[in-house]
């Protein structure tokens, strides 16, 4: 069984009266297994960060069907709004993204660990698993660090470990390496195979660029 299904999804932009209307998305069919690491790769503007984006409930579809299956949970969507699967972002899909999305004046730890607050856990909870997923991204000796103390390699493994401290089972990464250097680009890169196999997460990235 797939961990996610995509199904005859659809999305364009722009008014069809006006003659400024766009299709994006002309009916994607995607389906990922678990453990799979994944690659959308394509042009500019030929709607990866859209689907992506459909995909970790932040824009709706405007047809088709998305499910994510898992052990604990099972989440059907697409076409709905946002505000109406907050459980799709608080419990099932995890977000990197290019520009790190960090809080510059909260340390390391205090990132990952209010956005677990914030889905239900208690402060304690919260800072065990924190200071778990930054050991398992290499951060263990920068936990306390402030943010703005970390090199760009090391703020995106702040990111990622953000992403797999809420046990998610599905990780969606837009441009992840982006704003990195080739080698420090190339070390996430690594980090996201070692992730998909000794995690049981499954990962899919926008590029890797």
């Amino acid at each position: 069984m797939a961990l996610l299904e995509v199904k005859e999804l659809k999305r364009g932009f722009g008014s069809k009266t006006f003659g400024t209307r766009i299709e994006v998305l002309k009916g994607v069919n995607l389906e990922i297994k678990k453990g799979e690491l994944v690659a959308l790769m394509g042009p500019s503007g030929c709607g990866k960060s859209t689907l992506l984006n459909i995909i970790g409930g932040l824009l709706k579809g405007d047809s088709g069907k998305i499910s994510i299956t898992s052990q604990e949970n099972n989440y059907n969507y697409g076409t709905k709004n946002p505000n109406r699967v907050v459980d799709v972002r608080r419990n099932g899909v995890g977000w990197i993204f290019q520009d790190f999305h960090l809080i510059e004046h909260l340390t390391a730890i205090d990132n990952v660990a209010l956005s677990l607050e914030i889905s239900g856990l208690t402060e304690r909870e919260a800072e065990e698993k924190a200071r778990l997923a930054l050991t398992k991204v290499g951060l263990r000796d920068r936990i306390d660090f402030g943010v703005e103390q970390l090199s760009g390699g090391q703020r995106q493994r702040v990111a990622v470990a953000r992403a797999i401290a809420g046990s998610r089972p599905l990780l969606l990464a837009d441009e992840p390496t982006g704003n990195l250097d080739i080698e420090s680009g190339n070390d996430v890169i690594k980090l996201f195979k070692m992730l998909t196999k000794s995690e049981k997460t499954n990962l899919s990235t926008n590029g890797y660029t």
